[in-house]
């Protein structure tokens, strides 16, 4: 499995990206059920989205030489397992060699392998080496995830169900092109994040309130492929901002500025992209009055700073010259700041809600006791 070298990498995959269109639906496997969704018409009012899919827009924004947060591997027999297998596109019930994958952020995947691989000499290092990739993404993304499905064959990858679904001989072509970590990416995202907010009234706010969407496969796809499809981006100018150039940059925030502000708001990202840095997982919670206020606050600046632009917050076509520097410069201090507010605002609501916890506050009253007033 050798890999193109990335420098040639990644002008070929975002042209291929920005020409897919939708032919990006399928080379990107969701969810194991089929998904059945129908593909929306385009409505002709909203401007084109810049790119086909968004895990061709770079290949660097997560990369096989990253940190892993995966630690080590234990075999644990073999035994009846329910796997999705798309080379049959139905459910298959098989003896599988079965590991624990364990991640130093304290989550362990069970990793069930299809007895197609023989003996367990031969299923132990490919489900080594998936476990491996998939402790590069941001603990948010493996939250709810319980089981990785491995299949050979070149059929699509898929997520949900708490899984991932894997088939060895894509796999190939994805590290061929250094797009697996990108793939797992979106496929996670349908794992770990789809349920809690892709239908939530927040997403579908920010979906209405930005200029277009981020990709033809998300406009095809709003309800199913949205989330999925931004969220890679938002990984990127808030985490790799020093991975991809200015021109990426500027086309993300200007397409999809409410749906990044609606993700800073949650920090469901919840640590370096690596996936290395250890993080105690934080459930999906609903709005309270901090998450509110906040996210009003960074929808209102940056719908300040695209309205003094006095023109549609889309990237300029081919044809017609980039946006001034210090318009890319006011972008992204307003990103800076957004960033800034999301963190005052958090410790600010983690002290409100130690100290509404706290032990503490009742002190040592008794029962039927109160506590005397300053009057005296």
């Amino acid at each position: 499995m050798t890999a193109t070298p990335r420098s040639f990498q990644a002008t070929g995959l975002l042209l291929r990206g920005l020409a897919l269109g939708l032919a990006a639906s399928v080379m990107i496997g969701c969810s194991e059920d089929g998904g059945g969704q129908q593909v929306i018409v385009p409505d002709p009012s909203i401007p084109p989205p810049p790119f086909g899919g968004t895990i061709f827009i770079d290949p660097d924004i997560i990369t096989d030489s990253d940190p892993t947060a995966f630690v080590e591997m234990e075999f644990t027999g073999q035994d009846s397992r329910r796997m999705f297998d798309r080379r049959v596109n139905d459910w298959i019930t098989v003896d599988a060699f079965l590991f624990d994958a364990r991640f130093d952020d304290g989550f362990t995947v069970e990793v069930q392998v299809n007895p197609e691989f023989e003996t367990t000499e031969a299923a132990e290092p490919v489900a080594r080496f998936y476990a491996d990739a998939v402790g590069r993404l941001p603990t948010a993304l493996r939250a709810d995830l319980e089981t990785l499905w491995i299949h050979e064959g070149d059929e699509l990858f898929g997520g949900g169900n708490n899984n991932l679904l894997i088939h060895v001989g894509q796999g190939d072509r994805y590290i061929a092109d250094g797009i697996l970590e990108e793939t797992f990416v979106h496929e996670a995202v349908h794992t770990s994040l789809d349920a809690a907010h892709a239908a939530s009234p927040g997403w579908r706010a920010a979906q209405s309130a930005d200029p277009t969407f981020i990709s033809a496969y998300a406009r095809d796809f709003p309800a199913r492929e949205d989330l999925a499809e931004s969220f890679r981006p938002y990984l990127a100018i808030r985490h790799r901002a020093d991975r991809i150039s200015e021109t990426l940059y500027q086309t993300i925030v200007s397409t999809i500025p409410n749906r990044i502000a609606y993700l800073a708001a949650r920090t469901i990202d919840g640590v370096d992209p690596s996936g290395a840095n250890p993080s105690h997982h934080q459930e999906p919670f609903a709005v309270g009055i901090f998450e509110f206020i906040l996210l009003i606050a960074l929808i209102s600046t940056v719908g300040k700073v695209l309205t003094e632009r006095r023109r549609p917050p889309m990237p300029p076509p081919p044809d017609r010259p980039a946006l001034p520097p210090q318009e890319v410069d006011r972008l992204r201090e307003a990103m800076d700041e957004l960033f800034e507010r999301v963190g005052r605002l958090e410790e600010e609501r983690d002290f409100y809600r130690e100290l509404l916890e706290s032990p503490g506050r009742k002190d040592s009253l008794g029962p039927g006791e109160s506590r005397p007033s300053d009057a005296g």
